[in-house]
């Protein structure tokens, strides 16, 4: 799953950039107001240094007090007939004359006194403030960085949130992908009392498994019931086409005909069996009936009887039992354990190039667990290993059979506790079987 793409992420980034953009407005009208009331201030504070310094100004004799350092000041006389400049500093003259903020941080204020009924004296004052503007800098700095750090907190608190909050629909997922439509579920999902959506979800959800675990069922059943009610009717055609060939004096194409039939008829015959193997396999109250099984002994057994379709198909056996082994045994239901044999034996013949070496290997890993190995060429396309054990998969539409058998197999190990692996390298396919550990018993 790409991180990006996850609805986490989504909660987190949108939770964040909506945070970062009311917190950058709610920064911004702050900093204004921030800013307005610093100028006003200033402004104030200069304009009580121009009255103070208007207050110290004499005209007759004219006597100006210096402004400091950090100051300049126009002094005016204002008559009705003249202006006379009784004195300007030079640096005022960068300033635009007026009795408004007319430069950010520094005013330039403007008062006035009468000295006679027609005499007004003027002053324009300002005062240089550098630390306004670090003040104001600072602030900004402040807001933006703050900002920022909060917006990253906000969309990590948000992440684990909406993890917190998804964690049923996780669940949900997790169960999900446990489902086969072949299989009754018998997992269903925790119902959380949040009565929200999540709640509806999760109810639905397990209303949705009890409908496929009803399908399932009414599925296994009717295979159940044709299986059977096909069984005798087949059985008892398979045995007239029988007699009727070992009756002999039959026409060629007669004979081919019933010799045809009675191979489809033992197609659908095994299929039948398959069809009933596979309603009980799914069977949750299905019983094994555990003896000890020599699975060298069943190997062999079951190799023997494959004895003759290996000859027709040219094809060469090489059964390896590890002679460091002492016993081969297990614990489990040996004519289920056969079932698995056979239907590995029938599926390396099956699809093995012909003049191929099928090799078996039996032996105990260094965890003492027995485990069985078959290993063949594969003469067909590519295959598919998740998909192999599916029920009614066939990796050749051509080839005969009905894809049932690893499923078969891998459902019976499942019940022993056994695991079934597939691997396929170099066009060499891999079946091996782990069986649980069962002690050696002298």
């Amino acid at each position: 799953m790409i991180f990006y793409k996850t609805i986490r992420f989504r909660i987190a980034l949108i939770s964040a950039v909506i945070f970062i953009l009311i917190s950058t407005i709610g920064a911004v009208v702050c900093y204004i107001l921030i800013r307005k009331t610093v100028e006003r201030a200033a402004f104030r504070q200069t304009e009580s240094q121009a009255y103070a310094l208007l207050d110290r100004i004499e005209v007759d004799p004219v006597l100006i007090p210096l402004p400091q350092a950090d100051e300049a000041a126009r002094i005016e006389l204002i008559s009705s007939d003249s202006v006379h400049v009784l004195f300007e500093s030079p640096q005022l003259k960068q300033f635009k004359i007026t009795n408004r903020l007319n430069f950010r941080h520094n005013p330039v204020v403007h008062v006035t006194k009468f000295v006679d009924a027609e005499t007004v004296l003027s002053v324009f004052f300002t005062s240089t403030r550098p630390e306004i503007a670090e003040t104001l800098n600072r602030i900004a700095w402040v807001l933006g960085i703050t900002i920022v750090f909060s917006g990253s907190i906000a969309a990590w608190l948000a992440y684990l949130a909406g993890n917190i909050f998804l964690q049923p629909i996780r669940h949900i997922t997790e169960v999900a992908r446990k489902i086969h439509l072949s299989e009754r579920p018998q997992q269903v999902v925790e119902v959380p009392q949040t009565y929200d959506e999540v709640q509806q979800l999760a109810e639905t959800f397990n209303q949705m498994l009890v409908r496929i675990g009803n399908e399932v069922e009414k599925q296994n059943h009717f295979f159940a019931s044709a299986s059977h009610e096909l069984r005798t009717p087949l059985a008892i055609l398979q045995t007239e086409i029988q007699v009727r060939l070992k009756g002999g004096n039959l026409p060629e194409d007669i004979q081919k005909l019933l010799e045809n039939q009675l191979a489809e008829t033992h197609r659908l015959r095994n299929l039948v069996e398959d069809f009933l193997m596979v309603s009980s396999l799914k069977n949750p109250d299905l019983l094994l009936l555990p003896t000890t099984v020599e699975m060298d002994e069943l190997l062999l057994e079951v190799a023997d009887r494959f004895t003759l379709l290996l000859h027709q198909r040219q094809l060469r056996l090489s059964i390896d039992l590890d002679s460091h082994t002492d016993s081969f045994d297990v614990q489990g239901d040996a004519s289920k354990l056969k079932t698995v044999v056979s239907n590995l034996f029938d599926n390396a013949i099956k699809y093995a190039p012909e003049n191929d070496l099928i090799q078996i290997r039996l032996f105990r890993n260094e965890q003492r667990k027995v485990t069985l190995i078959f290993e063949n060429h594969y003469s067909g396309s590519g295959i598919d290993l998740d998909a192999l054990t599916n029920a009614f998969y066939q990796t050749d539409t051509l080839a005969s059979g009905f894809g049932m058998g690893l499923w078969i197999s891998r459902r019976i190990l499942e019940l022993h506790q056994a695991t079934l692996s597939l691997t396929n390298e170099n066009e060499m396919f891999c079946v091996q079987i782990q069986f649980p550990f069962f002690p050696i018993t002298d």
